[in-house]
This record gives C-alpha cells, structure tokens and sequence, in this order.
C-alpha cells in the first residue's frame, strides 16, 4: 500500500492504525460445511439445549487424543534474540534444533464436569485403528469406567471424527 500511494511504509502504518483505526488480521482456516452437515450440526445443536434443560448433560463423557513430543517447538515469528551483533550470541540460543522423529508418546484421556477416565498410554510404534480403539479403549477403560461411575444412569460418550471413532465397527 506504502508503495502504491508513494509514501513511506511507517508513515502508512501510522496511517492505518492512528487515523483509520484499523489494525492488520491474519486469514483464519475454516472448515467448509455443506448444507446438510450444516443442517446436522444444527439438529444435534437443539437437541442438545433440550437435554441441558432437563438437566441431562452434565453426564457427558469427552475424550480425546493428543500425541506428546519431546522437542521444542519453534515459532520463528516470536522466539527472538536481542544482541547487537549475532556472533555474540552462542549457537546454543541461537539455534532451534530439530530431530525427524523426536521421542513421543500418544495418550488418550476422557474427562467429564465431575470425573476423569484412566490415562491410555498408547505403545510407540502402535497406530491407533478401529481394532486397537475397540479393545484398548472402548472395551478396557471406557466400558468398566462408565459402569463404575454411571451406573444405570443416561450418559453421554462425546469423541471427535478421527477415523477409529467413526468406523461401522467402533
């Protein structure tokens, strides 16, 4: 813009932000909905605010996934180095080291408003399929646990669209 109107680039920001009041958005990354997943959400929406009107949901179980990885992460837009000159600076602080595969580990965890399920500590080398979720997850920690806590009452299982979660079989 600076270049287009043939002034400076300061003096455009200035400009933007003082007199227009405007300050400057990154794109946001959005999933695209079709009308009918659109409709989906809205019908699964709805139901939703009836049960918490009767006082159903508070018996929901959340689970989720996360793989855990020993390495620093690095965000070349905020990790900075103040120095006059960047020799000063030992290559230890100056250098974000990275490893192909770093040491990991995936766990799976559930959490309700008043309880949490055992931590699953996913094998490494171990991929998380229908077959594995099935009887590590589902039949050996969430069956028992929602039995013991549960009991006979209405309980909700909420998980994410991961393709072990939504296979025929699970």
């Amino acid at each position: 813009m600076a270049k287009e109107s043939g002034m400076g680039a300061t003096t455009m920001r200035k400009l933007v932000r003082y007199d227009l009041k405007m300050r400057p958005f990154t794109l946001q990354k959005r999933q695209v909905l079709t009308e009918n997943a659109k409709a989906k959400r809205l019908a699964c929406a709805k139901e939703m605010l009836k049960r918490l009107k009767k006082g159903e949901l508070k018996d929901i179980l959340f689970t989720d996934e996360k793989m855990f990885t020993v390495q620093r992460i690095h965000n070349r837009h905020n990790d900075r180095i103040l120095a006059k000159d960047i020799k000063e600076v030992p290559t230890e602080l100056k250098t974000a080291f990275q490893r192909q595969h770093p040491a990991s580990v995936m766990v799976w965890a559930g959490i309700t408003a008043s309880n949490k399920t055992p931590l699953v500590f996913v094998p490494p080398g171990v991929k998380v399929n229908k077959d594995f979720y099935i009887k590590h997850i589902l039949e050996d920690v969430v069956t028992p646990w929602a039995k013991k806590k549960f009991g006979k009452k209405h309980w909700t299982f909420m998980q994410d669209g991961a393709p072990a979660h939504t296979a025929r079989a699970t």
